[in-house]
């Protein structure tokens, strides 16, 4: 199931995309996908935000660029302000490049 929005609540059994900015909360079983910017929090397996001002909760997460939390097994991000909780927690900017459990840039 695909669910396309620009706002409010996405929830689905398995993906939810949306190809522009996003405002709220996606929840799904396995995929999250904001193409844009994500101001809200992302529940799911997999999530993933171009631009994130909120929070993922997954697997594995991963923004480009963004400021808030992650919290996951995995966590990718290229250039984070925030805080990683997770047992490999990657911000390629922040100086601490890779940190196990805790990871945070401001």
């Amino acid at each position: 199931k695909i669910g396309y929005s620009d706002g409010c609540f996405q929830f689905a059994g398995i993906l939810n995309k949306v190809n522009g900015d996003f405002v709220g909360l996606q929840v799904s079983s396995t995929l999250n996908i904001v193409e844009e910017t994500l101001n809200g929090f992302q529940i799911g397996l997999v999530n993933k935000a171009e631009k994130i001002e909120g929070a993922q909760l997954g697997f594995y997460n991963y923004t480009n660029v963004g400021e808030g939390c992650q919290f996951g097994v995995l966590n990718f991000a290229r250039d984070f302000k925030g805080i990683q909780i997770g047992l490999c927690n990657y911000n390629y900017n922040s100086s601490i490049v890779f940190s196990p459990f805790i990871n945070c840039a401001f």
